[in-house]
This record gives C-alpha cells, structure tokens and sequence, in this order.
C-alpha cells in the first residue's frame, strides 16, 4: 500500500479478487491478465471473456532482498503498469 500511496493512490481496505468472485455477478468483457503466473493458472476462463490482453510484469512480491530493495520493485512495477494504461 506505500507504494500507491507515494503517487496519492489510498489503498485502505483493498484486497486482490479472483475472477471468480465476478462470475454471475458482472459481465466481463474486457480483461487484462497482469502477469505470467496468472496467465499459466485460468486459460480455462478466457474464452468466456471477450478481450483479453496479457501484460505480463514481473510480480514485485517475487523480489527478495531487503526492504528498500523490495520497495524499489513494487515502485518500478507500479510505474510500468502506470505507462501501459497510459499510452
């Protein structure tokens, strides 16, 4: 969460979903699979799904090393995925 909230993004609250938790609830017809993992573990969904992109970034939470190390990658991934909603 202080990695968004370092760019005025407040996190409180917030918590990863499956898509699962979608399912009869909300139509998706866009999504956009974040990272390679992702991509390996619900092909099966996708063609339920009408457009699907894959974006694959490193996942900041693989990162070892110490705290500004990993912070640094949280930081790093965040502003990728910032740029690719952006162009």
């Amino acid at each position: 969460m202080q990695v968004m909230d370092d760019v005025g993004v407040h996190m409180a609250g917030a918590r990863s979903k499956s898509v699962a938790e979608f399912f009869g609830k909300a139509v998706i017809r866009h999504a956009i699979i974040a990272c390679a993992d992702a991509e390996k573990h619900c092909p099966s969904l996708w063609p339920f799904w009408g457009d699907v992109q894959s974006w694959p970034f490193d996942d900041p939470a693989a990162c070892t090393g110490s705290v500004d190390e990993r912070l640094g990658e949280f930081r790093r991934v965040r502003d990728k995925i910032d740029s690719q909603v952006s162009d």
